[in-house]
């Protein structure tokens, strides 16, 4: 008799999002050791169950998984269209060092700059719709977001010395220059 086991989907989740972290910004792994790492048939078994029922992604679940994503220099255009949907569903919802990290995250992974035709993901007979210009639109929510901050008479309470009034810390603002940077975004 054969049976199949389906592990709970937050912990393939934890479990992509803890590899992913093992390989972060501040790590010294070289992309060869994550090329090796996603060689491995335990990674492409986890991708695969992620891959399986990925309608069962949730919005809270999608900037840790795309930060993963960055961090182990990974695409999967199964997986990345379900991810941006959920990213631009929620654009309102998410604090604003989420919304800058996200940005940094998809600029990094090469997807939603201003490229035409350049954001599509599958194959060529089952393109997912164009995602062109979702970076940008993460930048202008937290430009939206500063110019309502302004435009109130008080700043709010700032959470640390180091936190702005949004939650901010400097970190969080130069890693979202750096992904209009790195997707030509200058005069945005």
């Amino acid at each position: 008799m054969r049976k199949d086991d389906y592990p709970a989907y937050d912990w393939l989740v934890r479990c992509f999002c803890h590899l992913g972290n093992v390989f972060g910004f501040n790590s010294f792994w070289a992309t060869k050791d994550k090329q090796v790492i996603q060689a491995l048939p335990s990674f492409k078994f986890l991708v695969y169950d992620l891959i399986e029922r990925k309608h069962l992604i949730e919005a809270r679940q999608v900037p840790r998984l795309l930060y993963a994503f960055a961090c182990l220099e990974y695409r999967s255009w199964h997986l990345l269209p379900t991810l941006l949907e959920h990213v631009e569903a929620n654009l309102e919802k998410w604090r604003t060092p989420t919304l800058a990290n996200m940005a940094l995250t998809l600029a990094l992974l090469g997807v939603g700059d201003d490229a035409p035709d350049h954001n599509q993901f599958g194959p060529p007979d089952l393109l997912s719709r164009d995602y062109t210009g979702l970076v940008s639109k993460l930048a202008l929510e937290v430009h939206r977001r500063l110019l309502a901050l302004q435009s109130a008479s008080s700043s709010g309470p700032r959470k640390s010395p180091l936190h702005d009034s949004l939650g901010c810390m400097p970190f969080d603002y130069a890693g979202l220059a750096f992904a209009l940077t790195l997707q030509g975004s200058y005069d945005l």
